[in-house]
């Protein structure tokens, strides 16, 4: 009686210690797995990083590509104190008096702004984070000419040939001393019919360039790089 008394005792002690040994085996499985994932975590971001590293290179000459793209680009456009109102219609005006043309109208298009209403509006909705201005400034003219249709496709030749980037965007020609039908929204009566047949006519176009306003260069980002 008594020994059976101990086996019993030995055998209790035994399944605790199995139970003990099996809950300590079970939480070193656990960490193993999660310390092996965390490793293969770390060893998929290590060859990203290093693939990542391999394109630093090749990035640079993108880089550079395109930073004398861009430097190309801005040879052919006008400088700034070319597109002031009273140097660019200087400008026009030479090419239209070299070719019978009288221009009676040159104004700047302005970009329309918000007003503060819907500024107050577009505040309260959400602030937006500030961005960086464009390195590229537009600008366009609304013209005004008086002349043949002939004279005209010579200034055109002419401005369209000029060693500055500009682009004729708009046009119109209609019989000289007749309403804009973009403006009437109305039909050619007979009077205009009849000076149709004339050779004098308005023309009306707009004209558009660009200048280039390169942007300060973030040494640290470069030396990054």
């Amino acid at each position: 009686m008594h020994s059976k008394r101990q086996l019993m005792t030995l055998l209790g002690i035994f399944a605790v210690a199995v139970a003990v040994l099996g809950t300590l085996l079970f939480f070193k499985v656990r960490q193993y797995r999660e310390t092996t994932a965390s490793l293969d975590s770390l060893k998929q971001r290590e060859r990203r990083a290093k693939r990542l590293i391999a394109e630093i290179p090749k990035l640079r000459k993108q880089v550079k590509a395109l930073s004398n793209q861009v430097e190309i680009y801005a040879e052919i456009l006008p400088k700034e104190q070319e597109v002031q109102h009273e140097a660019f219609v200087e400008t026009m005006d030479r090419y239209a008096r070299e070719t019978g043309l009288r221009i009676l109208r040159a104004d700047p298009i302005l970009t329309k702004k918000p007003t503060e209403a819907q500024a107050r509006r577009r505040g309260r909705k959400k602030k937006k984070e500030p961005t960086s201005e464009p390195a590229f400034e537009e600008h366009r003219y609304l013209f005004d000419l008086v002349g043949t249709f002939p004279d005209f496709l010579r200034f055109l030749n002419k401005i369209e040939n000029w060693d500055r980037f500009l682009a004729v965007e708009e046009m119109e020609i209609r019989p000289y001393g007749t309403a804009s039908r973009f403006e009437t929204g109305r039909k050619a009566d007979q009077k205009e019919i009849e000076a149709a047949q004339k050779p004098l006519k308005t023309i009306q176009l707009v004209v558009t360039t660009y200048t280039y306003k390169p942007k300060k260069r973030d040494h640290t980002a470069s030396r990054d790089l």
